[in-house]
């Protein structure tokens, strides 16, 4: 919890000092206007290993059926979530830019035990703060490096949890005439503990590394 308060100080911190010089980035003067406030939509996947929803639908599935399972795409585990973001980010002067996401992430798997389809599915709501670093690079293109911390407001059936992680993420830009184009990958710690565990999972996790696209308008 200290290393994620420090984390937001210091992206709060340097907002403050830089925030009222325009970020000038490659590419900005083919831009109408002069606004240094942009809209961002993205979408991307997740690997993900909620280790105590899948136990707890592993052991629904043994108590339901005593062993004679069919396992419908050939496993009970989830591992795959997906996510779409949107967001509004300032950029400041010395390449820096903050963000204030919104975003959404759901992960589910359906089972045929027997003839019958269960289905289990775990969501998951985020917002907060980001703060990356651009590096310039040639052709109107830039590598960026960011951190930032999240809260999570999490749910598994009729459960739920929360969770204030950081969020940590690597990607590449590349700048056009009215959009730019991002490519990222960025892990997330977001394991939360559900405080009314019985007879049900006793966390929800969607900690994992997550690629994706991002288009800034």
């Amino acid at each position: 919890m200290k290393i994620t308060i420090i984390v937001l100080i210091s992206i709060l911190s340097v907002a403050n000092a830089t925030a009222q010089v325009v970020f000038d980035r490659p590419g900005s003067e083919k831009k109408k206007g002069n606004s240094n406030v942009f809209a961002s939509f993205q979408a991307s996947l997740g690997l993900i290993s909620p280790v105590a929803v899948n136990q707890y639908i592993a052991d629904k599935i043994d108590n339901l059926t005593k062993g004679s399972t069919y396992f419908y795409q050939g496993s009970s585990e989830i591992a795959i979530s997906g996510s779409i973001n949107f967001a509004v980010l300032y950029r400041l002067k010395n390449n820096f830019q903050i963000s204030a996401p919104v975003e959404y992430t759901g992960a589910s798997k359906t089972i045929l035990v027997d003839r019958s389809r269960l289905h289990f599915s775990m969501g998951r709501i985020s917002f907060g703060a980001i703060g990356s670093y651009l590096i310039p690079l040639q052709n109107e293109t830039a590598f960026y490096a960011g951190v930032g911390l999240l809260y999570q407001l999490m749910w598994f059936e009729k459960v739920g949890a929360t969770k204030l992680g950081p969020r940590v993420e690597l990607g590449f830009t590349r700048f056009g005439q009215r959009n730019d184009v991002e490519f990222f990958i960025h892990f997330d710690s977001a394991a939360g503990i559900n405080k009314q565990s019985n007879n049900s999972p006793h966390s929800i996790d969607f900690s994992g590394v997550y690629l994706g696209s991002r288009i800034v308008f």
